[in-house]
């Protein structure tokens, strides 16, 4: 069975030189952004367990300090890679990257990374059923932020 493709050549400026290139897109499929997912859970799984052995040790941390603590891992890791790097560690291993719709050269702004990951974890898979299989496969999160999932060439 043959893998479909979804392939865009697009035009671009380079931003030193002033000239344009014809750049090579590709669009991850569905199976990508899932296994980024999964990989992406067991790691946030592993550092709340890692946290919360660290914690164990110590009698005298307050609640509040561990509750911040994990919500800044909880609701903090994926905004925060996707902003800064354009990928979470998941994104990375399966070879994908998130990007502005409007320069694939630019990672989403944090406030935008923040929006989509709630809406992502508010719609859960039905997000991810939305992504069709013709054109830029964007996910309703991904719409909602202007942003775009690219697979990376290795």
């Amino acid at each position: 069975m043959k893998k479909r493709r979804s392939i865009s050549l697009i035009s671009i400026v380079h931003k030193n030189k002033n000239e344009e290139i014809l750049l090579e897109i590709e669009y991850p499929e569905v199976y990508l952004r899932v296994k980024a997912m999964v990989i992406d859970n067991v790691i946030l799984f592993l550092s709340v367990f890692i946290l919360s052995s660290i914690f164990s040790f110590y009698e005298n941390i307050p609640d509040w300090t561990r509750l911040t603590s994990l919500c800044f891992i909880i609701l903090l890791y994926q905004p925060i890679f996707t902003s800064i790097w354009g990928a979470t560690i998941g994104h990375q291993i399966v070879g994908i990257c998130v990007k502005s719709a409007k320069n694939y050269d630019q990672n989403i702004g944090f406030m935008a990374a923040v929006t989509r990951y709630f809406v992502k974890a508010s719609l859960g898979w039905l997000s991810l059923v939305t992504i069709s299989n013709q054109g830029k496969r964007q996910a309703i999160h991904d719409q909602l932020v202007n942003a775009i999932v690219l697979y990376i060439k290795k």
